[in-house]
């Protein structure tokens, strides 16, 4: 009911629509990367994707009292990236079949532009 009620709200207010092919997002082991302009994102996302999926979201974002309330309505993991294993457990969750989404940037843009994303290789 609540999910319906902010859908509706952000209809009405940004006027999203959503387009393509959704069908991809059916299978199992699906990770979602998407870039991150604003908080709005995840919100956004949360409540227009067809399918349950799983946020990946930095330990920092929790110590925020809203932002605690509004993952506590859906699924997520919570990721130290100062971390050198904070991936694996979002690996994990993708291999036993969850749709998993991430921001790669770890943080949100200034410029609405995409940031660059380091190579997690070894040197």
């Amino acid at each position: 009911m609540f999910r319906l009620l902010v859908k509706t709200l952000l209809k009405l207010v940004f006027r999203v629509r959503v387009e393509g092919d959704a069908r991809p997002l059916n299978d199992e082991r699906v990770l979602v990367v998407a870039n991150h302009e604003s908080f709005l994102d995840g919100l956004l996302l949360a409540v227009f994707m067809p399918v349950n999926t799983t946020f990946v979201v930095h330990t920092q974002v929790l110590r925020n009292a809203l932002f605690r309330w509004m993952l506590s309505h859906i699924r997520h993991l919570a990721v130290d990236p100062t971390s050198p294993l904070a991936i694996r457990t979002a690996l994990r969750a993708v291999e036993a079949g969850d749709r998993v989404v991430i921001f790669p940037e770890g943080r949100i843009t200034n410029t609405g532009s995409l940031m660059k994303v380091y190579d997690g290789g070894k040197k």
